[in-house]
């Protein structure tokens, strides 16, 4: 899961428990609907909320991926560090570096369909 979702999903549970302790609020004063009185009372404070945030911003630039990440990877692990995008080549399983894939020749004509009847049904219309 990424670090924005996982951003997202805990904010979402922070509002839920907000409109949630916001109902319980306007149910105990016997109103028919959330008034913006009872949000206030119930949000969290700012200084918990900023925690939120900074803890979210940390973790999401914790778990961003270092771009030159995959060559030092394929480095330790004793594999070419050219990137595949970079070359247009591709690389088997064995790390050995492949053809380019647009060299191959194509086929500039189509075949012609020819449609026929069936010729089981028409045998058998005719016994």
């Amino acid at each position: 899961m990424g670090a924005a979702v996982r951003g997202f999903t805990r904010l979402r549970g922070v509002l839920k428990s907000w409109l949630n302790r916001a109902l319980a609020d306007a149910i105990s004063h016997e109103a028919v609907t959330i008034m913006r009185r009872h949000l206030d009372r119930q949000a969290l404070p700012t200084r918990t909320l900023l925690n939120l945030a900074r803890e979210i911003t940390e973790g999401e630039a914790v778990l961003r991926e270092d771009p030159k990440g995959r060559d030092r990877l394929r480095s330790l692990l004793g594999l070419p560090t050219t990137s595949i995008s970079k070359t247009g080549a591709g690389l088997n399983v064995m790390g050995q570096a492949t053809g380019d894939k647009t060299s191959r020749p194509r086929r500039t004509g189509r075949v012609a369909r020819r449609p026929t009847r069936d010729l089981v049904a028409m045998e058998v219309s005719q016994a």
